[in-house]
């Protein structure tokens, strides 16, 4: 009897599971911070997006660009995440593909299906960021360098070509990954390179590097002078170390994570010991698995660029060797990817429990209810005013100032910086205080301070908010000088 083949309907079984998962709930979820500045940057020109404006910004304009088109046609803020559901999906046939040329079809099958359970890459999938289509660029180039490797066509170098202007418009962090193909390259390069590889490949480099050009200088500017002032801690050995174990390992797991990190880092090692032998295989461990994380760290310890999102999309890469590693324990295999892919789906289930919304809506309607004619509205950083008003606190219902760092593409005039040393020089004649900040927002504790000498502060934060708002009404003495 005639076996039926089952890849392709598996896969295609896989991919649906993992669309599925990634529009669950999809557009219950408020707006992150992140995601409420990819509305803002929609609304703005593209001549904005690509010109003077964006050196202010540290994400290049591609993903901008998209979400701007989105906008255009009608759709609304939690809409733009169907951007990142598109890419996420993708990403699954994309590394089924990997797997399959590195290990064969069940480490394929296997690895699209932990991606499409994957708790990490399903939240990327959900959010309106440029984090998904980074991922599925990434997978893109892997997949073109393996076939030019194998003797590809025009196919395959303008998939490289192409995959990699996307990276690097979507992210400025791509530019390791376009060095990391480089470096796959001369660690893979075969024994007998077909003629014309090198001229041809020295070409697909010009060609990205002629594409990116325009964008360089920006990214130069930002470095040197516009953005010199870096918002990301510098990583330690230890933050790097956690940083890579949530990117390898398995995050959002309610019990017995230290378990799973050591079964999946494990499997991961099997994976890489058991396709040694394919020249390929080792260049991409050496380079997506160890390479770019410590370029990562390196460069970090001149001008912070790494934390956890920057390497969600070395996520798949993982999961391939994780896959491999299953491959090879032969009888034990599929045992083995099920657990795996059980402990998957258990984060999965766990961060959709988990999920909280920031409390913009709850915080809105309270402050279009209770505040009076005669208040004021701090807010810090200055964005939280933008996200407020997109959450039905209309802009200018109350005067509205920040206190604290300053988001360099947000105009000022939207809400003026208070003085930091002589805050109630500006505030005093208000009858109450309204502070919005972010946990983040530390630096507030000087101004909370001041103005308690005239104002009593009450803490009236809705539940389970990850904002925290205070009211501050007027004394009727000054407690302190």
């Amino acid at each position: 009897m005639r076996r039926v083949p089952v890849t392709a309907p598996a896969l295609a079984l896989i991919t649906l599971l993992g669309l599925a998962l990634r529009l669950y709930r999809l557009s219950d979820a408020e707006l992150t911070f992140d995601e409420g500045a990819t509305w803002y940057f929609s609304a703005r020109p593209l001549a904005d997006l690509w010109g003077g404006p964006a050196r202010l910004e540290t994400n290049p304009p591609l993903f901008y660009t998209l979400a701007h088109w989105f906008r255009a046609v009608g759709a609304v803020a939690e809409d733009e995440r169907l951007i990142s559901v598109v890419c996420g999906t993708a990403c699954i046939p994309l590394v089924f593909l990997l797997g399959s040329r590195l290990a064969g079809r069940f480490a394929g099958l296997g690895a699209a299906l932990l991606l499409a359970l994957s708790a990490a890459q399903i939240g990327t999938s959900q959010d309106a960021r440029a984090y998904a289509g980074l991922t599925a660029a990434a997978l893109v180039m892997a997949l073109a360098v393996q076939r030019l490797l194998a003797g590809g066509g025009i196919a395959a170098w303008a998939a490289y070509v192409l995959a990699s202007l996307a990276a690097l418009y979507l992210h400025n962090t791509a530019v390791l990954l376009v060095a990391a193909c480089n470096l796959m390259v001369l660690l893979a390069w075969p024994a007998r390179p077909w003629r014309g590889f090198l001229a041809r490949w020295a070409l697909a480099n010009a060609l990205i590097l002629v594409g990116y050009a325009p964008w360089i200088t920006v990214v130069i500017d930002q470095s040197l002078h516009a953005l010199a002032h870096p918002w990301l801690q510098q990583p330690t050995l230890t933050s790097f170390r956690y940083e890579v174990m949530n990117t390898f390992a398995l995050r959002f797991l309610a019990w017995g994570g230290p378990v799973a990190d050591i079964l999946f880092l494990g499997l991961l090692a099997a994976g890489a010991a058991a396709t040694r032998r394919v020249p390929f295989a080792r260049a991409l461990a050496a380079t997506m698995i160890v390479g770019v994380p410590v370029a990562s760290f390196v460069v970090s310890q001149w001008r912070p660029i790494m934390n956890g999102k920057t390497l969600l999309c070395l996520i798949p890469f993982g999961l391939v060797f994780v896959a491999a590693g299953c491959a090879a324990l032969r009888r034990a295999r599929l045992p083995a990817l099920l657990l795996a892919a059980g402990l998957e789906g258990a984060a999965t289930l766990h961060a959709f429990a988990g999920r909280g919304d920031k409390g913009w809506a709850a915080m809105a309607e309270l402050l279009a209810s209770e505040a009076h004619d005669h208040d004021a509205l701090v807010v810090s950083p200055a964005f939280l005013g933008f996200m407020l008003d997109y959450y039905g606190l209309p802009a200018g219902s109350l005067p509205a100032f920040s206190f604290g760092r300053q988001v360099a593409w947000y105009p000022p005039a939207a809400a003026p910086p208070l003085p930091e040393d002589r805050p109630l020089a500006v505030l005093g004649g208000f009858a109450r205080i309204w502070l919005v900040t972010t946990e983040a927002a530390t630096g507030t504790q000087d101004l909370r301070t001041r103005l308690a000498c005239a104002f009593a502060p009450r803490d009236v934060t809705p539940p389970g908010a990850a904002l925290r708002l205070v009211v501050f009404e007027q004394r009727a003495a000054p407690t302190c000088n």
